[in-house]
């Protein structure tokens, strides 16, 4: 009895240092999605826009902002800026997300990522297409507006 006590006694006395030494109690934090490193998107989350559930929330949440601001776009006269550089970026993102459901289902394997990287060019390109026409001309609103206007 006496030897075990003594063990007891030994053991409680490490567990005491040992919680000693340990740092407080840190909450842990999830590791961040497989598709982001640092906070940036990697190249393969772009290329391969149709997998990961970060890129699935970026396509659900541009779905909603479409939502909205396409009506707002055709129900008010004119066009106002933060409109029309908001559906220069989101239009062009929800896109290529989309395009990337279609090159998996129907590329084949051997060409797909030849074909995602095209989209992910054609993809900046239209950013930047649509950025300039709502900086420098008359906006994505007016634009699209003029293409339904009754022919003078």
């Amino acid at each position: 009895r006496e030897v075990q006590a003594a063990t007891t006694r030994r053991q409680s006395s490490r567990l005491t240092e040992q919680q000693q030494l340990a740092p407080p109690d840190i909450p842990e934090v999830p590791p961040p999605p497989a598709d982001v490193r640092n906070g940036v998107f990697t190249m393969l989350a772009l290329l391969k826009a149709d997998r990961g559930a970060l890129m699935m929330k970026v396509y659900h949440a541009s779905g909603i902002a479409l939502a909205g601001l396409v009506p707002a776009a055709m129900v008010i006269p004119g066009g106002i800026l933060p409109i029309d550089l908001a559906l220069g970026v989101v239009l062009p993102i929800h896109s290529h997300i989309a395009l990337n459901f279609v090159v998996s289902d129907y590329v084949p394997k051997a060409s797909a990522p030849a074909v995602r990287a095209g989209l992910l060019g054609v993809t900046l390109l239209t950013i930047a297409g649509l950025t300039k026409l709502s900086m420098q001309g008359e906006g994505v609103t007016r634009t699209a507006k003029r293409l339904w206007k009754k022919g003078e």
